[in-house]
């Protein structure tokens, strides 16, 4: 998806600058209807941005059991061998 969203923005981006070779370089009037396809150019990749990077995840998924570390299970068992096999 993110492939179609580069590939409308460089359309629209090849539009647009040979948009503005033609018709502001030269200092011409822009029709409207030339106007209208550039602004939905950009809409329509807006939309396709938008739609590509709403699959991408901002925050790295955290697996369901985290591994602890080894000084965390040591650490664990040394306190389940005091509180359980400690001289009454």
């Amino acid at each position: 998806m993110l492939a179609v969203a580069y590939g409308t923005y460089t359309f629209t981006l090849l539009i647009g600058l040979s948009l503005f070779f033609v018709y502001d370089w030269r200092r011409r009037f822009l029709p409207k209807r030339l106007l209208g396809i550039h602004v939905g150019l950009a809409v329509l990749t807006f939309i396709t941005f938008t739609a590509a990077l709403s699959d991408y995840s901002w925050k790295p998924q955290t697996p369901t059991y985290r591994q602890q570390q080894p000084l965390t299970n040591y650490q664990r068992q040394q306190q389940l061998r005091r509180r359980y096999h400690a001289p009454s």
